[in-house]
C-alpha cells in the first residue's frame, strides 16, 4: 500500500532539512572537534616590495619576519643570529635551530644568516617554505605532515591549518587551480600555458613581487622581418590555470632564465589558498566570500 501524498512530501522535505543541515554544520563541528590545528593570524601587506610580515616567535621572543616562498629554511638577520648562537638555542653553533611560532602553530626549524643589508628596514629575517612543508623530521622526529594556507589580501588574515586531517574545501564558482610540483631543491612549481600554448615551468612565489618570465616564453616579430626575438622589460601574458586566461603584466629580464616565478602581481588579487600536505594551489575570487 502506497503511503498517502502528504507523507510522501514531508519525508522528502525531512531529507533535504537533514542534508542542508549537515553542510552548514559540518565546517563547525569539524572546528569544534580539531579546535588546536587551526589558527587565524594577521599580517601586513605591501605591494610596492611584495612582501607578508608576520609577528613571529623566534625562540619565545616576537619578532617580525618576512615569508617568501623562494626560500627553504629561515634567514635571519646578523642581529638575531648572533644574539641566538650566543644563547646556543638548538644544535649547536654550525647548525643552529630554534622554536618558531605563529599563533597556535609552532615547529622547530633550523636557520641560517642574512645580510641586514638585504632585509627591509622593519624585519628581523625571512620566514622560507620549512616552516609549512611536509618533512620526516631529524632521524624521524619532530616531523611536519604539511600545512594549509589560505591567504585573505582583503582581511589581510591567514589561516593555518595543521591538524591530521583538513576541513573540506568549498571553492566559490570561478576559483581557479594546479597541482603544485615538489623540486628537487625544495621549491614549489607549476606548469603553466601562456599564450603560445607552451607550458612553462613557475616557482611559487609568494612573497616576491613581479611574475617574472622564463627566457624564451614570449617572442615577438623582429622589426626587420628576419623572424623573432625574444620579449624584455615589462610584458602583457596570459597564463592558463584550470582551463581559465589569467591576464597579468610580467617581466623578462634578458639574462637567461629556466623558468619563471609566479609572484605577488598575479597572486594578490585573488584569496590564495596553498595546501603544502597534497600539493595544490587555489586561486579563489577575491570577493567570493565574506570571511573565513
Amino acid at each position: 500500500m502506497s503511503r498517502p501524498p502528504w507523507k510522501q512530501m514531508l519525508r522528502r522535505r525531512s531529507v533535504r532539512i537533514l542534508l542542508l543541515s549537515a553542510c552548514l554544520l559540518t565546517p563547525a563541528l569539524w572546528r569544534l572537534l580539531s579546535p588546536g590545528s587551526v589558527t587565524l593570524l594577521p599580517f601586513s601587506y605591501s605591494a610596492a616590495q611584495g612582501s607578508l610580515k608576520f609577528r613571529t616567535l623566534v625562540a619565545e621572543q616576537p619578532h617580525p619576519l618576512e615569508f617568501n616562498t623562494l626560500l627553504t629554511k629561515p634567514l635571519l638577520g646578523n642581529g638575531l643570529y648572533q644574539r641566538l648562537s650566543r644563547e646556543e638555542v638548538g644544535l649547536d653553533r654550525l647548525n643552529p635551530a630554534a622554536d618558531f611560532a605563529l599563533g597556535n602553530y609552532r615547529t622547530h626549524l633550523f636557520y641560517g644568516e642574512v645580510a641586514e643589508a638585504e632585509l627591509h628596514p622593519d624585519v628581523d629575517g625571512i620566514l622560507g617554505l620549512d616552516l609549512f612543508t611536509p618533512s620526516p623530521g631529524f632521524d624521524g622526529q619532530n616531523g611536519r605532515p604539511g600545512a594549509r594556507l589560505t591567504i585573505d589580501f582583503k582581511t589581510k588574515l591567514v589561516k593555518v591549518e595543521y591538524g591530521a586531517e583538513f576541513a573540506p574545501l568549498h571553492l566559490p564558482p570561478g576559483t581557479v587551480q594546479a597541482p603544485l610540483l615538489r623540486d628537487d631543491d625544495g621549491h614549489y612549481s607549476l606548469l603553466l600555458p601562456l599564450n603560445d600554448g607552451v607550458s612553462y615551468r613557475f616557482i611559487l612565489g609568494i612573497g616576491y613581487r613581479d611574475v617574472l618570465l622564463p627566457t624564451g616564453a614570449v617572442l615577438f616579430p623582429a622589426s626587420d622581418g628576419s623572424g623573432y626575438v625574444n620579449a624584455t622589460g615589462l610584458v602583457p601574458v596570459t597564463l592558463s590555470m584550470s582551463g581559465q586566461d589569467l591576464s597579468v603584466q610580467a617581466i623578462a629580464l634578458p639574462e637567461y632564465r629556466t623558468t619563471g616565478i609566479l609572484g605577488m602581481s598575479l597572486l594578490s588579487n585573488y584569496r590564495v589558498i596553498v595546501d603544502f600536505r597534497n600539493n595544490r594551489l587555489y586561486l579563489e575570487p577575491a570577493n567570493s566570500r565574506a570571511d573565513f
